[in-house]
């Protein structure tokens, strides 16, 4: 009696995630999964990890201003790595949850890359990354308006040269709306 008990509310509970999952308009096994990405050079001494970002901005009102990604560099090898940057590129989804943004919107310019290592006051064309060491870095560029509506995702895909190798990476930025409170008058 007591096993069948707890079968049936098993069953209630995947009954119930069915009809979340369809009102949410997911497919079991589907879903949102971040678009950010890591890469490394061939023979694995160097790797730069794109981060996951977020903005904000408010209902109705102005776009947020999104103008950097953080990046983590991982130099494994036993020279100093001179890393900058060659092309980023600005994408946008096509209003679907389950896909990660692909459409370049447009080649926002380079700024700078800032080391997080206690060392470094003004961003940089280039760095250079001493062999062993793991930096966060912020990497800067023209400030890009993003606005969320529905299932909108925005990333930006960012070209790397580390000596005379290419990488690139993608940083999704995962964009909020906040709905303002409304008051009324009686």
């Amino acid at each position: 009696m007591v096993k069948r008990r707890v079968v049936w509310r098993l069953s209630g509970l995947l009954a119930l995630a069915a009809v979340l999952f369809w009102v949410a308009g997911l497919r079991p096994g589907y879903g949102w999964v971040d678009a950010t990405t890591s890469a490394t050079l061939p023979g694995g001494e160097f790797t730069i990890r794109g981060l996951s970002g977020h903005a904000t901005h408010s209902h109705g009102g102005a776009p947020a201003q999104v103008g950097h990604i953080s990046v983590v560099f991982e130099n494994r090898g036993r020279t100093a790595q001179r890393v900058t940057v060659s092309d980023i590129e600005f994408l946008q989804g096509i209003k679907d949850c389950e896909h990660a943004p692909q459409k370049v919107a447009s080649h926002p310019a380079f700024g700078g890359i800032l080391l997080d290592d206690g060392k470094m006051r003004e961003s940089a064309r280039e760095v250079e990354i001493a062999p062993g060491a793991r930096v966060s870095a912020t990497v800067g560029f023209a400030a890009v308006p993003v606005y969320y509506v529905y299932c909108d995702r925005f990333a930006f895909r960012v070209g790397f040269r580390v000596g005379k190798a290419r990488l690139a990476v993608v940083s999704e930025v995962n964009v909020t709306r906040r709905e303002p409170l409304r008051h009324h008058d009686p």
